[in-house]
């Protein structure tokens, strides 16, 4: 159930349109980045930007620089930011030239060698600040969804990993977080056990109503099942899993939706 598929960031149907701003929750975090960078900063790098829809909202007084795989998310930064079409493993810059380096809801899409990868290359770069950015411990299956062409059962964001806070700055061992930050949605959420049964005998899926969701097998545009998520309101069998959840306190309040941790070079010897 853990694809990861490049190729389905290249469909033109997860970009543009602003979909992620049309969440608040989304907009208050891009608040909080802002207001988490240094008075001293200079360059800004966003790895893995997407469309550009956190860096297009930052002071022009910075010099803003992203870099993304897709090609057809690049193509939908704003323009008057340096661009460029690259891997996160790879990052085609010189050492510590960015005053900053930003890296927002890209991790948690990533096998572990990518992380790894990823993650040296965003210390190599940043000069002294970093801050990252991810869903804090999401439980994945929550948002597992099934594909109605192949049947390939996917996390509905494509997300393939869960993070700590203390998994992220084991990343970055040259750096320092003292005050990470929580914002988002505060949801209420099934465990781990009742979602499997849930699953496996209600067909009890989750359905992104607001941005598209790509199979990473087969690159199919999962449908929005609105007759099965209707229907799935008033299932007995859902019914009954809820009542035995909360009798036997299966269900859990999870939240706030990420993390963001602010790093810092620590000081050299």
């Amino acid at each position: 159930m853990h694809y990861y598929n490049p190729n389905c960031f290249e469909q033109t149907e997860v970009w543009g349109e602003n979909i992620l701003l049309q969440n608040p929750y989304y907009r208050g975090k891009i608040e909080i980045i802002k207001s988490l960078i240094p008075p001293e900063t200079r360059t800004i790098l966003d790895v893995g930007c997407g469309d550009g829809s956190i860096i297009d909202q930052l002071d022009r007084k910075y010099a803003l620089t992203g870099v993304d795989l897709s090609q057809t998310a690049i193509k939908l930064a704003p323009p008057d930011i340096t661009r460029a079409v690259c891997s996160s493993t790879l990052l085609p810059f010189a050492d510590r030239c960015f005053d900053l380096v930003m890296c927002h809801d890209l991790l948690e899409h990533f096998p572990e060698d990518y992380i790894l990868k990823t993650t040296k290359e965003i210390a190599r770069v940043a000069k002294r600040y970093i801050i990252i950015s991810a869903p804090e411990k999401e439980n994945l299956r929550a948002r597992y969804t099934i594909c109605d062409k192949c049947r390939t059962i996917c996390h509905a964001y494509g997300h393939i990993q869960s993070f700590t806070f203390e998994r992220l700055a084991r990343y970055f061992p040259d750096f320092s977080c003292q005050d990470p930050i929580r914002c988002g949605e505060v949801s209420v959420e099934l465990r781990d056990i009742i979602l499997r049964i849930a699953q496996k005998l209600g067909k009890y899926y989750f359905f992104a109503e607001h941005s598209p969701t790509i199979c990473p097998k087969c690159g199919h545009k999962i449908k929005i099942d609105r007759q099965r998520i209707e229907a799935g309101k008033s299932n007995h069998l859902r019914a009954i899993l809820a009542l035995v959840a909360r009798k036997m306190r299966l269900i859990y309040t999870r939240g706030p939706y990420w993390i963001i941790c602010p790093f810092e070079r620590k000081q050299e010897a």
